[in-house]
């Protein structure tokens, strides 16, 4: 998914919806496993250029819970519905070895297992626990294929490609 936020901003998630009496925000991170909210004390919204205070943030299941100041009902929670929420690059932790951002694959070249290329990265469906490459492929049709290891073979941001496997070939 597309985040109007400025390039040197990492998207981490979408708001949902609004929940209870309070305006707090139901917001899924396009990476289920992070804790990164809890010791946050500010997020940035899409297409805003200064950041919000969290007041709160705490784990709902799968979601979180978010308390934004200046959001105090469930009226003004409802504008911020569908929003993408990001921090500038600086401000998140550091990556281990293998680790990347979603956001760094956009935009990629996308070949198959033969190194024919498919297509190029236009954006991400979040999915169960994980993330589906949304693929534009060259005549302008769309693919999507799960990224995980039995369909992507290979992600080398260095030379700006990703390859599939064998088995993705069969969702093409």
């Amino acid at each position: 998914m597309r985040s109007s936020l400025p390039s040197q901003f990492v998207p981490l998630g979408k708001i949902l919806q609004e929940w209870g009496i309070k305006g707090q925000l139901r917001f899924r991170s396009f990476n289920s496993e992070s804790d990164l909210y809890t010791g946050l004390s500010a997020i940035y919204i899409e297409g805003e250029a200064e950041p919000r205070t969290l007041e709160q943030a705490r784990r709902h299941g799968r979601d979180w819970l978010f308390k934004l100041k200046d959001y105090e009902n469930p009226e003004t929670a409802r504008e911020l519905r569908g929003k993408i929420l990001g921090l500038p690059r600086d401000q998140l932790p550091p990556l281990s070895e293998g680790e990347i951002y979603l956001n760094d694959l956009l935009g990629l070249k996308v070949v198959d297992s033969d190194g024919l290329e498919i297509g190029k990265v236009v954006g991400f469906l979040p999915v169960g626990e994980g993330q589906v490459l949304r693929i534009e492929r060259e005549e302008g049709m769309e693919a999507l294929v799960p990224f995980r290891g039995d369909f992507v073979l290979e992600t080398n941001l260095e030379k700006e490609k990703i390859r599939l496997t064998e088995l993705a070939k069969e969702l093409l």
